[in-house]
């Protein structure tokens, strides 16, 4: 990824509005794009896939593996298609408000930061910062608490970018 120029983001998450349905279905309704599941303040969250298309044709997806020796997140090449799930929507995030100023931008760097976990053997990637543009974008394992801060999770991506910091728990 790095070296590439950001031409298309998207996000891949459970279809709360469509449940019951095989095919990724890709969000164009207008009502659903005025209050979207996943963005909030500083933050966006959702279920499965970020991924990043580029200016030279070439795909890549983030996600994550559950708790397991694998567990954590990981950066393929490659494009998702929101196999293994069902009942996946897709949004094209490319022009929100975190994106869009990074379009046709060069992705300068990509760092893993990984952990050691007592209950889980390995090393386990718990955080990806993209810098692009002089401008950092974190992926993490996060959701959302009832109170719409941000708290540890084993199965959603969170996404921030500057200059929001990173909650306390992330950031050591």
């Amino acid at each position: 990824m790095q070296g590439q120029k950001i031409e298309k983001v998207q996000y891949f998450t459970l279809d709360y509005q469509n449940i019951d349905h095989v095919l990724p279905r890709i969000i164009s309704d207008k009502l659903e794009w005025s209050d979207p599941s996943w963005r909030y303040n500083c933050f966006d969250c959702f279920d499965f896939y970020l991924q990043i298309d580029t200016e030279d044709q070439r795909s890549f997806t983030i996600g994550w593996d559950p708790p397991s020796e694998s567990a954590g997140l990981w950066l393929r090449e490659g494009a998702s298609h929101g196999v293994p799930f069902s009942s996946v929507a897709v949004w094209n995030v490319t022009a929100s408000p975190r994106w869009a100023p990074l379009l046709g931008s060069v992705v300068s760097a990509v760092e893993c930061r990984y952990r050691t976990d007592v209950e889980l053997p390995g090393w386990h990637n718990e955080l990806l910062t993209l810098t692009i543009d002089h401008q950092r974008v974190f992926v993490f394992l996060g959701d959302v608490a009832p109170d719409q801060s941000q708290e540890p999770s084993a199965n959603s991506l969170m996404v921030m970018s500057d200059p929001e910091e990173l909650p306390d728990w992330m950031s050591n």
